[in-house]
């Protein structure tokens, strides 16, 4: 059986690589993306992103700044900007350190593929609303392939495992879908090891396949 990008229409893959070419353009220092469609039709296309990390992020930047002196007032005569931003940065942090929490990370932490996840029922309400019939398959577009660590969750009455790889498995075996086929493709391996690269190969099943983004779609 072929795999999806296999059978795409010329037409369907230019469309797909604006929408591809758009996240990644938008895309943060460790920031995971996830887009998922159903069948060959863009008019279920969702665009979903990890949260809680984009403070942290932000705040190791902005420390790293002070440390190196970047952002510290050290000439004679200082511009206002300057003075503006050194302070800034400086009283986000002593904010941040008094709070013993990076900002945005008191938010729920979620990443993109739990979020898509959190919202795949709302996406074939959705699809069902367009008049469409069921769809017989789910392609799923990742930056950086699912992860093997994040923590078990529990969503629509679903106990998620370990793990956003073993999540979607769940997902595609669970009584939230029926019978859709899935197919997980990952710009980046999200760690290169022989243990990560077992796991992802042992967390697919027949209703799951995980891969490599094809140059077709880079």
């Amino acid at each position: 059986m072929p795999d999806p990008h296999e059978t795409f229409s010329e037409q369907f893959i230019t469309k797909l690589k604006k929408a591809l070419g758009l996240a990644r353009r938008h895309e943060q220092a460790k920031e995971v993306w996830a887009l998922c469609h159903f069948d060959q039709d863009l008019a279920s296309l969702e665009t979903f992103h990890s949260n809680g990390s984009t403070g942290a992020i932000f705040y190791k930047n902005a420390q790293d700044a002070l440390n190196k002196g970047i952002a510290r007032i050290t000439d004679a005569a200082p511009s206002k900007q300057d003075k503006i931003r050194s302070g800034q940065l400086a009283k986000m942090i002593a904010d941040v350190q008094i709070a013993q929490v990076p900002p945005s990370l008191n938010m729920e932490a979620m990443h993109a593929e739990e979020n898509l996840i959190r919202s795949f029922p709302k996406m074939l309400s959705d699809w069902k609303g367009m008049g469409k019939p069921y769809p017989q398959s789910a392609c799923i577009y990742l930056n950086w392939s699912p992860c093997g660590k994040s923590p078990a969750r529990v969503e629509h009455n679903v106990n998620f495992p370990v793990g956003c790889m073993n999540k979607i498995v769940t997902m595609a075996q669970s009584t939230l879908v029926n019978q859709i086929m899935f197919t997980v493709y990952f710009d980046t391996i999200f760690e290169n090891t022989e243990n990560y690269r077992s796991a992802l190969a042992g967390a697919a099943v027949n209703v799951v396949k995980f891969i490599p983004m094809p140059d077709i779609l880079k």
